[in-house]
């Protein structure tokens, strides 16, 4: 199914596979710490995303903003995206100061 995806023989295959890419992504951004996310590209089963978010430590307290390249698979019967690779994972800025 992946295969013929990436061909583009199944259109309402790609429909939901993308409508379910935008359902992942609110829920990982759904907390409000995503500070801005880009797709990078996506092919058959196969999406990167490119991801800035502000992190926090177990106490809530935050540890910085990151940057995280991530490679992601979809699961056409479970109707799923979920991380396959990290690429990269990087801070960016550190705490706020004024503590």
């Amino acid at each position: 199914m992946c295969h013929a995806m990436a061909e583009g023989r199944l259109p309402a295959a790609q429909q939901e596979r993308d409508a379910d890419l935008n359902a992942y992504l609110e829920a990982r951004c759904h907390d409000g710490r995503c500070l801005q996310f880009e797709l990078l590209g996506r092919r058959g089963c196969r999406a990167k995303l490119r991801l800035r978010e502000l992190r926090v430590d177990d106490y809530g307290q935050p540890i910085g903003t990151f940057e995280t390249v991530e490679g992601l698979g979809y699961r056409p019967l479970l109707d799923r995206w979920s991380v396959q690779r990290t690429f990269a994972d990087k801070q960016l800025l550190g705490p706020a100061s004024g503590r």
